[in-house]
């Protein structure tokens, strides 16, 4: 198996802390971070793999990141591969955990701190964008789940048609059954009738 070492740095603007672990293929790791409503969050990542006096990056290692704030509440979720950031904006204060699996052993280090201030325009961009996204992801959610339901309301609809055309179709074979008897009967009954007036 592949070594390689995954430089992974969160910054957030209301703590500095810095640490680093080892992830096995597969693993779950997390870590928490008490942060409050409205502040910042932005990781930066790379994933280099290593050799001989040189790491570069390797396009087949994926980290999977997901976020949840302190109401257990899901508030990123996304698969990661080679380098890049993430940036999210918390809801609600208190403690959030950050959850990373990968697909191969990897070294991870976490640096978290204030960004610097030629970053902090970008971090705003990149943030709105963000918000941006989370919103079209809701409104598609949204429209998602409209459709269904109206899909689901059509099959219901299909199948309480189908329902009334049955009982319907059922109730006019029965009523054309009993029709027949009964002019089954009443010819059966004037028969008999005329025959007993022939009689007499």
């Amino acid at each position: 198996m592949i070594m390689l070492k995954v430089l992974f740095s969160l910054t957030l603007i209301c703590s500095t802390s810095a640490f680093s672990f080892h992830l096995d293929a597969r693993d779950r790791k997390c870590f928490s971070e008490d942060v409050r409503a409205d502040t910042i969050v932005m990781g930066k990542y790379k994933v280099p793999v290593y050799k001989p006096n040189s790491f570069e990056t390797h396009p087949a290692v994926t980290i999977f990141i997901e976020v949840r704030d302190s109401n257990k509440k899901v508030v990123m979720s996304d698969q990661y591969t080679n380098e890049g950031k993430f940036i999210f904006q918390a809801r609600t204060s208190g403690e959030h955990e950050i959850c990373t699996t990968s697909n191969a052993s990897v070294w991870i280090n976490i640096d978290a701190g204030k960004p610097v201030e030629k970053d902090s325009e970008k971090v705003q961009e990149t943030n709105d964008l963000q918000l941006r996204i989370f919103e079209l992801r809701d409104l598609l959610n949204q429209v998602v789940a409209e459709n269904n339901y109206q899909h689901n309301r059509k099959e219901r609809m299909r199948q309480t048609i189908d329902s009334t055309n049955t009982r319907v179709f059922i109730w006019a074979i029965t009523e054309f059954l009993l029709i027949i008897a009964m002019a089954a009967w009443q010819i059966h009954y004037l028969k008999r009738f005329f025959e007993i007036q022939r009689v007499i």
